[in-house]
């Protein structure tokens, strides 16, 4: 492929609400020369036709409750022996605040540590929300 970068291979594994894969591989056109072409292959449930639509993770614990199926459920000795580990870390931060940890906004893109950190090996962040152009995030400093 002459003088064009090739886009990466992806794969997005999309969770909730819209349960699917999107994949998007770098191949080889037919014929002599050498170039590229994206192939991408995209796969949604709530596209497919007849599908159902899927019931929410809420509706599943309302379910699994009414079957008397534990499961999902912690028991209160369960919850009380979680707390006991938890709560020494919790009073610990809450004592010694570190002024180096990289903090974030919550919604953002996270730390500008963490791009920081890719870049070192000359990598860089994806934004699966753009499946199609797959754009690389900027992370602005928070």
């Amino acid at each position: 492929m002459v003088g064009k970068a090739a886009h990466p291979n992806l794969l997005v594994v999309n969770v909730s609400p819209e349960e699917g894969i999107y994949m998007r591989v770098e191949a080889k056109q037919p014929g002599q020369e050498m170039r590229l072409q994206s192939i991408k292959l995209d796969y949604c449930h709530s596209d497919e036709r007849g599908a159902t639509e899927s019931p929410s993770a809420y509706e599943h614990l309302v379910l699994d409750c009414m079957r008397g199926d534990p499961t999902f459920f912690a028991r209160a000795d369960e919850v009380e022996a979680a707390w006991e580990i938890v709560d020494p870390v919790i009073k610990k931060w809450e004592s010694e605040k570190s002024t180096d940890f990289p903090n974030y906004t919550a919604g953002s893109a996270g730390p500008a540590a963490a791009a920081e950190l890719l870049a070192r090996g000359k990598r860089h962040w994806y934004d699966a929300t753009d499946q199609e152009g797959a754009k690389s995030t900027s992370r602005a400093q928070d």
